[in-house]
């Protein structure tokens, strides 16, 4: 019944999105903190609009939402199709949508629960509440509340015997901590991921003492605040595997190539080895332009962390990978790097082993 007011409300989302994102023409680009207000007052109130009406406790409703908000935040941070949706909210600190329209259904209950016993609204609870209870498969409001919070995977069920304003403000704190859990579990199952994985910004030093790996609870990353768009979404492609490199290109299959295995993503310009992002920042030697940009690199390396070059294990293309994402000082200098050598990778056509090029008829 309701299916059709989430299309609606995606379709109205779709259209704010696109106002925001053609102020771009005007306005020139718009930084992630400016975007994520935009978000939050223009965008999200469609998304979330009568969520406490009808618990999602399908994806009728909402799957479209959903989209529409995978899609402003792909577009806000510079990222394609094929970025992993789990990082749109571990570094924004957005809630994913599910989380969020519970929260609005868990307060909404709170308003009922408050509201004297002869008003209409908490007698319809009531008599939610009263069919669930006699006939538990029959769809209701009460029913599919439980049913958004067993795919919320919360950690406190919400219990009828009890319903309290009190116990249900215990259900509803518990939200914030599965939906970080959840973002967390999706994020640390990826594995083409490795990069981000690696990369120990200043959020994940504050969250995990000594950690050595990033801390994918969701919050606004520093790394979002670089002052150049073009390194700053060059540099986000990089973390979230979403860049021209074979190691990601090659990964699905599209008309021009089949998915190949990572062994036979070669690089373009040595064909030795696999084309990764270690290997394309530090490790190709089959270009004289990679050479030079990596020359003044390195050279304005031994100026800011003159320690990196010194480490024995500098001549490692993963291990200077890794040094150079978590040195904060070198951050602005290691996005616009990897700016210059993504661009340089697309000037030259990527490289599919011959057996596996597909020739259109």
């Amino acid at each position: 019944m309701l299916t059709p007011h989430g299309a609606a409300q995606s379709l109205k989302g779709r259209a704010v999105t696109g106002r925001i994102f053609s102020l771009e023409n005007d306005i020139g680009h718009l930084d992630v903190k400016t975007g994520l207000l935009f978000y939050k007052s223009l965008v999200d109130p469609y998304l979330s609009y009568a969520a406490e009406i009808s618990p999602d406790a399908s994806n009728s409703v909402l799957g479209p939402l959903v989209t529409t908000q995978h899609t402003y935040l792909r577009r806000l941070l510079g990222v394609n199709m094929f970025a992993p949706t789990s990082l749109l909210f571990s570094e924004t600190g957005i809630w994913p949508l599910l989380f969020r329209r519970l929260d609005l259904c868990l307060r909404y209950l709170q308003f009922l629960l408050r509201l004297p016993h002869d008003r209409p609204a908490y007698q319809a609870l009531c008599a939610s509440i009263a069919l669930w209870q006699t006939k538990p498969r029959r769809r209701g409001w009460f029913r599919d509340l439980l049913a958004m919070c067993t795919k919320a995977n919360l950690p406190i069920s919400l219990n009828a015997a009890s319903l309290t304003v009190d116990n249900v403000e215990a259900v509803r704190l518990s939200v914030r901590g599965a939906m970080q859990a959840h973002v967390r579990v999706s994020a640390g199952l990826l594995s083409k991921i490795s990069t981000i994985k690696r990369f120990v910004d200043p959020e994940s030093r504050r969250a995990v003492r000594n950690g050595t790996e990033h801390d994918f609870t969701p919050r606004l990353r520093a790394y979002l605040s670089l002052p150049n768009h073009a390194h700053r979404i060059a540099f986000t492609r990089l973390l979230f595997s979403a860049h021209p490199l074979a190691i990601d290109e090659l990964r699905y299959a599209i008309r021009s190539h089949p998915r190949l295995p990572r062994a036979l993503r070669l690089c373009r310009f040595c064909l030795a080895y696999v084309e990764d992002e270690a290997h394309a920042l530090f490790g190709c030697m089959g270009d004289r332009a990679l050479r030079l940009l990596r020359r003044d690199y390195f050279l304005l390396m031994q100026r800011v962390v003159p320690s990196i070059l010194q480490n024995p294990l500098r001549r490692e293309p993963s291990w200077l990978l890794t040094a150079s994402l978590n040195s904060v000082e070198l951050l602005p200098h290691t996005a616009a790097y990897t700016h210059a050598v993504l661009k340089r990778f697309l000037q030259v056509p990527l490289y599919v082993a011959t057996p596996f090029v597909m020739h259109s008829v």
